[in-house]
């Protein structure tokens, strides 16, 4: 419930609905899910939307793990596969304005307010990355 107010959808999803979402995501080309286990217990998963020159990310920390500094090791696995693997010049997230100790931790790792703009009546920011801008992290 504490996670959901940062989330664009937040109807209960049931486990149909969650079902027929992973099956479409065997053919979409453009997406991509992953589950991230770390010490044989899922911290969360990492997702990226793949555009023309930029990959659009997202993650989703698991609120019950015991685990510090989740939101860190999701970042960076997240620009590290973007900027790797995939070889994007930009990384770019979308994060709701109130949602300052997100905001605060994509900071750290360089990103920058390029957007604002409004959905449902909350305001969201755009946040970016350039390849070029986070050698040191990558080496």
């Amino acid at each position: 419930p504490e996670v959901k107010k940062y989330l664009y959808q937040t109807h209960f999803i049931s486990k149909l609905e969650h079902k027929n979402f992973i099956k479409k995501l065997k053919y979409n080309t453009k997406k991509s899910y992953f589950c991230v286990i770390l010490d044989n217990q899922i911290i969360g998963n990492i997702n990226f939307y793949i555009r023309e020159n930029e990959i659009d990310f997202g993650f989703y920390a698991n609120p019950f793990s015991k685990i510090l500094g989740i939101g860190r090791i999701l970042e960076q696995i997240g620009i590290y596969y973007a900027f790797k693997i995939i070889n994007v010049p930009i990384l770019s997230l979308e994060v709701f304005s109130n949602n300052t100790q997100v905001i605060n931790l994509h900071r750290k790792f360089g990103f920058s307010i390029v957007q604002e703009f409004f959905i449902k009546k909350q305001k969201i920011l755009k946040m970016s990355l350039k390849q070029s801008d986070c050698k040191a992290l990558l080496s």
